[in-house]
């Protein structure tokens, strides 16, 4: 995916990706992450903040049940969780 990026750039500058690492454990960090976090090639393109799996976000249907309106066990911390995801996306692309 890195290598169709960087060969779609217009100019002098592609578009710079940024890695979510989405559906992670609420309570651990996969081999997986781990390793692309410790690659030297992807880890400046990783974002702090995972989307972690919780039901609530999984649910939405017909315009209903989002976990801003929801009163579902934990929903209010996935809420939470694309709070801090939506903030750093914003400030890793510079809108204010």
């Amino acid at each position: 995916m890195l290598n169709f990026i960087k060969s779609k750039k217009t100019g002098a500058s592609s578009t710079t990706p940024h890695i979510l690492f989405n559906l992670t454990s609420r309570v651990k960090i996969s081999a997986q992450e781990t390793a692309i976090r410790a690659n030297a090639e992807f880890s400046d393109l990783c974002m702090v903040n995972t989307l972690k799996k919780y039901k609530g976000l999984s649910e939405p249907e017909g315009g209903k049940g989002f976990v801003w309106s929801s009163k579902k066990p934990y929903s209010t911390e996935a809420f939470t969780n694309l709070l801090k995801i939506g903030r750093e996306l914003l400030e890793r692309t510079g809108v204010k």
